[in-house]
């Protein structure tokens, strides 16, 4: 039997406004992982700084410069600690508010520079615009960043694309299965989040009921798959997760 392709999924880091013990783990068990793939399921970058929506004048949130310095430096943080052989970064809705930015401010700029270019991305990761096209396919999995949210956004997803598919958007873990009448079996799964709630979550005027952690999948040949959800909790003051019989903790 050949060797499964390992896939890590990372969702929603939320850049410069990440959770740091989160994100430890992430990198220590992808690190353990060394995955072929990383994919990048959209919002690593926050872009608070250009963003549409109404900004809080007591939170100390960034310029745009300072965002890109940090988001870059957690990008290189991850692709030097995790050992891959290959990157795809999905666009999501808040690297997509730079566009916006772009064409609601400086609309004669519109179309001259493509979003990787601006970000500075590394030459070698394959980037998807966000949209009707904004998807990767691994075998039978389809990866997207979501566009669906309430209470079941996975029994949702895999509804609206029929086919397996993963995802993040809404910050929370979750996994729905369903099964056609071929007896063909499909699951969404959501992968939740890796942000700081108290400064990306600023605008939640209660709490949130976002879940931290990732995704994992691994692949044959055929296009099946087998899939792990990596829940990061909070107990007891102190943030860990279990992979491969062994607790992580920052």
């Amino acid at each position: 039997m050949s060797a499964l392709k390992k896939v890590l999924h990372v969702s929603d880091c939320h850049h410069p406004f990440v959770n740091k013990a989160a994100w430890k783990i992430l990198l220590d068990i992808g690190k353990d992982l060394k995955p072929h793939l990383i994919v990048i399921h959209g919002d690593f970058f926050d872009f608070y700084s250009v963003s549409r929506h109404a900004k809080d004048p007591m939170m100390d949130w960034k310029t745009w410069k300072d965002e890109m310095s940090e988001a870059r430096g957690a990008l290189d943080e991850l692709l030097s600690a995790v050992p891959h052989k290959q990157v795809v970064f999905l666009e999501g809705n808040h690297e997509r508010r730079l566009i916006r930015y772009i064409n609601d401010h400086a609309p004669k700029l519109s179309g001259i520079f493509k979003n990787e270019e601006i970000m500075g991305l590394p030459k070698d990761i394959l980037y998807v615009p966000y949209g009707q096209s904004g998807m990767y396919k691994v075998g039978n999995l389809v990866c997207v960043h979501g566009s669906r949210a309430g209470e079941n956004p996975a029994a949702a997803m895999v509804k609206k694309f029929r086919s397996s598919v993963i995802f993040g958007h809404t910050h929370k873990i979750q996994e729905y299965h369903i099964q056609n009448a071929h007896g063909e079996d499909f699951v969404g799964l959501n992968i939740g989040w890796l942000g700081n709630q108290l400064k990306a979550a600023e605008y939640i005027l209660d709490i949130s009921d976002w879940t931290h952690g990732f995704g994992i999948t691994y692949h044959k040949q055929n296009g099946t798959f087998y899939h792990q959800l990596i829940s990061i909790q909070m107990q007891n003051a102190a943030y860990s997760a279990y992979f491969n019989n062994v607790v992580y903790q920052p």
